[in-house]
């Protein structure tokens, strides 16, 4: 989703613990108390995945599920 669209509802992307390796293209986001990781960034367009645990209001085991092959995608 696009990094604007997204809304902390509590502190600011700052002030959570990032970590980066490789090509350095995602930025992942975590709780620097309990390591929870909340999103990743990618710095090349802008956008940014969000864990869905932590969205409020939103139940997860309510979603439908679309199965992905990594392995053999591409």
């Amino acid at each position: 989703i696009p990094k604007a669209s997204v809304e902390l509802t509590s502190g600011s992307l700052d002030e959570l613990t990032a970590y980066t390796f490789n090509r350095q293209v995602l930025i992942h986001h975590f709780c620097p108390v309990c390591g929870c990781e909340l999103m990743c960034s990618m710095t090349e367009n802008g956008t940014m995945a969000v864990n869905l645990r932590t969205v409020d209001d939103l139940e997860v085991e309510k979603l439908k599920v679309q199965l992905f092959d990594g392995k053999n995608a591409f």
